[in-house]
């Protein structure tokens, strides 16, 4: 059983960096964090029932700043006045998913 949670963790994870890689998502939207989130929690669990403590610090770091990210898109995004629009619900950042690609890519890519 831990092996199913422990490679569904890692799917899920994988997806959600795929997914920004190919610019279908942004690395700050809900969507991607909370899949991050989730990813991270399962790992977690992997890693308790295997004993794996240096991967449990790793994961809880990634789940942790992953979930502050979390909370802070979801009350950003709350938090705006009613009848303001925004693009994408999913999107926390107003900034195109290419741009932020753009900010990550080392120059001459």
């Amino acid at each position: 059983m831990p092996l199913l949670i422990q490679l569904t963790g890692s799917a899920i994870a994988l997806a959600a960096f795929i997914a920004a890689q190919a610019g279908w998502i942004t690395a700050t939207s809900a969507r991607y964090l909370a899949l991050n989130v989730i990813g991270s929690a399962a790992l977690i669990a992997s890693a308790v029932a295997e004993g794996q403590w240096g991967f449990v610090i790793l994961e809880s770091a990634w789940g942790a700043v992953s979930a502050f990210g979390l909370y802070r898109c979801l009350t950003r995004r709350t938090s705006q006045k009613a009848g303001q629009d925004e693009p994408d619900p999913g999107r926390c950042h107003q900034a195109p998913a290419k741009a932020t690609a753009d900010l990550l890519r080392p120059p001459g890519c």
